[in-house]
């Protein structure tokens, strides 16, 4: 995960969809505290599914934590992975597909699609930042500006 993606996420919009004090399994979190090493250096961890590990993926090791742990701080930033992010729409498949392919690429004016890249879709560089910033369009009416959300006007 990227910056950009982190600070795209670190948005009420966004943080409000995730279950109040549960993780879920495989959930990408941005948070501090814990590597024993830098406990104050924020890392991406990801919330292990097993329970034959130390609990997250990565430099994570002998700390533990699982989905149902309470120790993750207030302050941690949930990361929705590509498909939580188009579950959040709602849309059936061939709706996501279609409004996702208009919103991402140049359309005349039956709708036709060139394929080309919107201009102002192309600073995004990851699939995530893309779908975040479709769910973001569609649901809440903003879009992605510098280094932050604004409504569309």
């Amino acid at each position: 995960m990227d910056k950009t993606y982190i600070k795209m996420s670190d948005c009420p919009e966004i943080q409000e969809l995730r279950s109040k004090g549960k993780w879920k399994a495989w959930d990408y979190i941005y948070a501090a505290g814990y590597n024993p090493d830098h406990p104050k250096r924020k890392e991406v961890l990801v919330v292990s599914g097993y329970e034959t590990d130390s609990g997250f993926y990565g430099p994570m090791a002998g700390n533990n934590m699982y989905p149902d742990d309470e120790r993750v701080p207030s302050d941690a930033i949930w990361l929705p992975h590509q498909d939580q992010l188009q579950k959040m729409l709602g849309y059936p498949l061939w709706r996501l597909n279609w409004d996702f392919a208009s919103w991402l690429f140049d359309t005349d004016n039956e709708g036709q699609c060139d394929f080309h890249v919107r201009h102002e879709h192309l600073e995004f560089i990851s699939m995530e930042q893309l779908w975040l910033a479709f769910y973001m369009d569609q649901k809440h009416n903003k879009v992605w500006s510098e280094d932050k959300w604004t409504k569309k006007e």
